[in-house]
């Protein structure tokens, strides 16, 4: 996502691409929205650059600029909307969603919007959680995505105590990351000053001591996990969520397609049939991402 303080940079960076590599960053950038800007980008969509235009016209560099700062001004307005709002909720936040398009879901104010919503004291926990899966999984917001001061969505939801709201957000950020907040919260007994903490410490300074178990476990079974993998030569096998954290061992089945290595166990594939495999030198199997629907649908392995 492109910063909020640089705009003669960026310019003068865009002045450089050609037509096309310009349409690839405008759509990088979150898509354009508006009818005007995007046909006057697909209109050039040559790869050659735009040296000359025509009278009354503007280049695709403008037309982009021109929804980089479109999406900004609405961002702001989207924010402004919200936060006079008196009772916020899921239907009030995709309304506003709707009315300002297109957006810059990330920019900062010094804070995100989903920043915004992770600290609103005025919603409920599972209120709080619904609106932030709003964001990210159909608005693509970066739940990573620190203000100034370094501070994450996930902190806050640590130091508030939303622990539904952490657990989603613990999967997509880094849990080492440190940040401060030297004007503390809304209701928070005391105000921490500048040091930074990691999301863990912060749960523990305001003493959610639900939150700060949460967040140690996941650490604890990354580095176990890690450690195996590093056992195993660093190779990772079978599925994600492997039952036997993608080591090498058991009875496993190769893919002849991707010829990828899985437990039989994690695919659902009987001892039986697998027996039957080895012994049948003909034999194919394909694993559950290689399958067609209609191979799947016969219930055969």
């Amino acid at each position: 996502m492109l910063c909020n303080h640089c705009d003669e940079t960026l310019f003068k960076v865009l002045e450089h691409l050609s037509v096309w590599e310009l349409g690839q960053v405008a759509i990088a950038d979150g898509g354009i929205a508006t009818r005007e800007a995007w046909a006057l980008l697909r209109r050039s969509f040559g790869g050659e650059k735009m040296r000359k235009r025509r009278r009354g016209t503007i280049t695709p560099l403008e037309a982009f600029g021109r929804v980089v700062r479109l999406r900004r001004k609405n961002a702001e307005e989207l924010r402004a909307q919200y936060e006079a709002t008196k009772r916020p909720s899921l239907a009030t936040l995709r309304r506003l969603l709707a009315t300002f398009k297109p957006f810059d879901v990330d920019y900062r104010a010094p804070d995100t919007l989903l920043h915004l919503v992770v600290a609103d004291d005025r919603l409920s926990t599972t209120s709080t959680l619904r609106c932030v899966k709003e964001l990210v999984e159909k608005h693509r917001a970066n739940p990573s995505l620190a203000n100034d001061k370094q501070f994450t969505p996930l902190m806050s939801a640590a130091a508030l105590g939303q622990a539904s709201v952490a657990s989603y957000l613990i999967p997509r950020v880094d849990l080492d990351a440190k940040g401060s907040h030297p004007n503390g919260f809304v209701g928070a007994p005391a105000r921490p000053g500048p040091m930074p903490r990691t999301a863990s410490q912060w749960a523990e300074l305001y003493g959610h001591s639900n939150v700060v178990d949460l967040l140690d476990a996941t650490k604890f079974a990354s580095r176990k996990t890690k450690r195996r993998l590093d056992e195993n030569d660093g190779v990772r096998y079978c599925v994600q969520d492997c039952k036997f954290d993608g080591r090498n061992t058991g009875e496993m089945v190769c893919c002849d397609n991707c010829e990828a290595w899985l437990h039989c166990a994690c695919v659902g594939l009987p001892l039986s049939n697998f027996k039957a495999l080895v012994r049948d030198s003909n034999a194919r199997y394909l694993c559950p991402s290689c399958t067609p629907s209609s191979y799947l649908a016969s219930g055969q392995n």
